[in-house]
């Protein structure tokens, strides 16, 4: 059973002490056969601090009261957990991956429950982005918020990708990606057709955790062109 494969544990600790900190589950050589997915990754901790910081911010308007979040390609789960314990009253939080990501992803979610809360609402779908169909599924949208870290590695699935973000998407959702340079020759593909449906600004380094920044790693809110 998948449960009982080995896995390593790394802790994520909040700015906020009141806050419990995450245990995150990652499976680094591979026996949970998740790929890539199965490992933290610094885009995905550099939106993490970010959201942290914004919901400290008593004047952010952003992210609306009863919000329903949904997280694209969630691997471990940090982000949306991250998420969902600095905005508690989120309506519902959806976190997706692959099929065989869900294992160590339903993992972390079970692990970092925490009693009396209600991380209940926090959910665990799966979401194949070249299937992106939602309508009457558990899926549909829009959403309010989207989450998107540490995405862009493989070009064949930008496409999907783009069309599952429009899928998602409404007229007042706001897009929240992270992700690190590795060929933006190739990465620029993503943004032409991202260009195409969304429009979008930087968060810039000002905005960002002081501490959990780099010059490598870019994030951006975007939202749908009219």
């Amino acid at each position: 059973m998948t449960a009982e494969l080995p896995t390593t544990t790394r802790e994520y600790v909040f700015e906020d002490e009141g806050i419990p900190p995450l245990n995150i589950h990652e499976d680094p050589v591979g026996v949970w056969a998740g790929g890539v997915g199965s490992t933290v990754w610094d885009a995905g901790l550099v939106l993490s601090k970010y959201l942290e910081k914004l919901s400290s911010e008593p004047s952010q308007t952003m992210i609306k009261s009863r919000a329903r979040v949904i997280e694209l390609g969630s691997g471990t789960g940090l982000v949306g957990l991250v998420f969902a314990r600095c905005f508690p009253d989120a309506e519902c939080i959806v976190l997706t991956d692959k099929s065989a990501s869900l294992p160590l992803l339903k993992k972390n979610l079970l692990e970092n429950a925490v009693t009396g809360s209600k991380t209940s609402r926090v959910v665990v779908e799966e979401l194949d982005w070249e299937h992106t169909d939602l309508i009457g599924t558990a899926l549909a949208g829009p959403y309010d918020v989207v989450l998107l870290s540490d995405c862009l590695w493989y070009p064949p699935i930008y496409e999907p990708l783009v069309k599952s973000l429009s899928a998602v998407a409404g007229p007042s959702t706001i897009v929240i990606l992270a992700y690190e340079k590795r060929d933006f020759d190739k990465e620029i593909e993503f943004f032409k057709m991202f260009s195409q449906k969304f429009a979008f600004k930087d968060v810039n380094s000002e905005e960002q955790n002081e501490q959990w920044q780099s010059e490598d790693i870019f994030m951006f809110r975007a939202w749908l062109k009219n």
